[in-house]
């Protein structure tokens, strides 16, 4: 079973496609539910791990994480470095999260599901800091990427951010609306309107009474 399961694996990080990366952890799940009898000792476990985290399921991360023995939770060094991603994702530890994802010598199996993992970190903390700021500090922005100013600043640039002379700050571009933003925007005025409606009702007929 162990070798099916490492050679489906393969299978999809052979393709280089990131989609087929986020299938790692589903296919390490589906195929744990159909084994009869206890997981070999050379599942792919810290892949399992990594491949939810790359689709941002945590929670099945997790209990991936605590359906490993005892024994193994020390001993394997990528399974140990897969564990530290996912407490730092939970926490929120973007920081945490780079400095793990860059200081670990990563497998070549893993290596690729990390990258897109700690990218899609960066994409997530420029959404958050272009949502809650209308000016940031370069140094500020760094530390939540996990990279140098100059690479920070760069990354800004690219989606349109200004920098200040001196080049400290940058000017926030916020991301423009998209449909399904736009759809839930509206839907969410319409039941304020309905819902300011029947509370105008609602206090014209208690003065009617």
């Amino acid at each position: 079973m162990a070798t099916a399961v490492n050679e489906r694996v393969d299978a999809l990080l052979a393709s280089g496609d990131a989609a087929a990366h986020c299938l790692v952890g589903a296919t390490c799940d589906d195929a744990e539910l159909a084994c009869a009898g206890p997981i070999p000792e050379d599942w792919p476990r810290a892949l399992q791990i990594l491949g939810h985290l790359a689709t941002g399921a945590l929670v099945e991360a997790h209990l991936a994480w605590c359906r490993v023995p005892e024994p193994l939770r020390a001993s394997d060094a990528e399974l140990v470095a897969a564990k530290a991603l996912l407490d730092a994702l939970r926490r929120r530890d973007l920081a945490g999260l780079h400095a793990r994802a860059d200081g670990t010598s990563w497998s070549a199996r893993a290596a690729p599901i990390v990258r897109a993992i700690a990218s899609d970190a960066r994409e997530r903390a420029l959404d958050l800091i272009a949502r809650a700021y209308t000016t940031a500090s370069v140094a500020h922005v760094a530390a939540a990427l996990g990279t140098s100013a100059p690479d920070a600043i760069a990354r800004c640039a690219a989606r349109g951010w200004g920098v200040s002379e001196d080049g400290a700050w940058l000017d926030v571009v916020k991301p423009p609306v998209t449909e399904k933003q736009r759809a839930a925007i509206d839907a969410l005025t319409s039941l304020t309107e309905v819902t300011t409606h029947l509370g105008d009702f609602a206090l014209d007929t208690e003065q009617e009474s």
